[in-house]
């Protein structure tokens, strides 16, 4: 969770901080229906999406220019589904991803699919012109907010080198409703694959960072360090890396270059290193409660829905003028069917009129050093993740926001 990339949620599309799982081999077959078309346009290339597995809807398109160039469509009924085309321009590398994925480049498909971790024994999909072979991927998430619900997931990615871009299609699918011949016969069309990119892969993004590469004692309301878990017999369970550079909020680890090793946070089990993980352990850690988890986008939802009674909700367009503070946890992409993802808010500057920057600690958003931020405008935080949705922030009504250091800021020290 997220995870810089898509996650397979942006990257790959929306299964970050889903747990990979063993393929079923029984499922029950739904409806098939006669193939549906999608035509949109992406990075200013003309699609036509054909498949009997669209889902009904209207489909979210990024932003010509968008660090994230995605087009998503998903629908929760009568079963889960979703479609994903991404386009990656050579040069760029996501900004958050549940797999590691390399710098896009010509001839990089291989790579791509060697990230997926998955088995490259799906159906055979026509993407522009190109016969590919899917690659399925199989895991777990809540999709619905509630306490213990779980739907799995099957997922078929294809991916494919055209006109300076890598192209990601990733199709899902609630694993107990999975229609016979899922995936089957999709094909992807294009007049103009070769325009070129409104995306600039050597943009510099600003640094969100402390200067010192490290939190101030003053950018911290919140006293006292959590630090390493009772539950860890090693930093990051010992497969991933800490980000050595990082002072983190409350002595929160924050992981990087993990595998696929689970880590064991009571009342759920996460990828040590994606992003839910680091927002779980503050919250398991600091208020000694079980996490119910989730995907990045479902972590303040999940945790309020559990505890409404310790937690408020916010989220933009409540009303409420008020604006995530240290101590909060926000969730991105609230809504859309990607992943989304999250992080410990550690210092904020907004003003009275609901205008600053929120910054906050997070894993799995490469390039970001562990820290990143978000601008808020009247009231409203800006969804970074190009998933599209809203934001909402889990907060303690009982914080009380101050100037006072923390205390053993040291520990945070990684």
């Amino acid at each position: 969770m997220k995870k810089t990339a898509v996650a397979t949620a942006v990257a790959a599309a929306a299964v970050s901080g889903l747990t990979v799982l063993p393929a079923h081999a029984d499922t029950r077959t739904a409806h098939r229906v006669a193939a549906q078309r999608m035509a949109i346009t992406l990075d200013h290339v003309t699609l036509d999406v054909s498949s009997r597995d669209i889902p009904a809807g209207k489909p979210y398109v990024a932003a010509p220019g968008a660090g994230v160039q995605v087009a998503s469509v998903g629908d929760l009924k009568p079963a889960y589904q979703y479609l994903s085309v991404m386009a990656v321009p050579f040069g760029e590398t996501l900004p958050q991803s549940v797999y590691p994925f390399p710098v896009s480049e010509a001839g990089d498909t291989a790579a791509w699919a060697r990230a997926l971790h998955g088995t490259q024994n799906g159906p055979v999909a026509t993407v522009f012109g190109q016969r590919v072979r899917g690659i399925v991927v199989h895991s777990h998430g809540d999709l619905t907010g509630r306490k213990g619900a779980r739907t799995d997931i099957e997922a078929i990615e294809w991916i494919v080198d055209a006109g300076g871009r890598t192209w990601v299609v990733n199709l899902q699918h609630d694993q107990a409703h999975l229609p016979k011949g899922f995936g089957a016969g999709l094909t992807v069309t294009s007049r103009n694959t070769n325009v070129r990119t409104t995306v600039d892969p050597h943009r510099t993004t600003p640094v969100t960072a402390p200067a010192t590469g490290r939190i101030h004692p003053a950018d911290v309301a919140l006293s006292g360090s959590l630090g390493r878990p009772s539950w860890w017999s090693a930093t990051c369970d010992g497969n991933g890396s800490t980000l050595s550079s990082s002072g983190t909020f409350m002595g929160l680890q924050v992981c990087t270059n993990g595998g696929n090793a689970i880590d064991h946070v009571p009342g759920v089990a996460q990828l040590e290193w994606q992003c839910a993980d680091l927002s779980d352990r503050y919250l398991v850690q600091r208020y000694g409660l079980n996490g119910p988890g989730g995907n990045g986008n479902q972590e303040a939802a999940n945790w309020y829905n559990s505890y409404p009674s310790k937690f408020q909700l916010h989220s933009n367009g409540d009303g409420a003028k008020t604006a995530p503070v240290p101590g909060d946890v926000l969730s991105f992409a609230v809504g859309s069917s990607a992943a989304g993802h999250t992080g410990v808010v550690y210092k904020s500057t907004v003003d009275s009129s609901g205008n600053g920057t929120v910054y906050f600690v997070d894993q799995n958003w490469t390039g970001d050093g562990g820290y990143n931020s978000a601008s808020v405008s009247n009231w409203n935080v800006t969804e970074i993740t190009g998933e599209g949705g809203s934001v909402q922030w889990l907060h303690n009504p009982a914080d009380t926001p101050s100037s006072a250091p923390m205390t053993n800021l040291a520990a945070g020290r990684l």
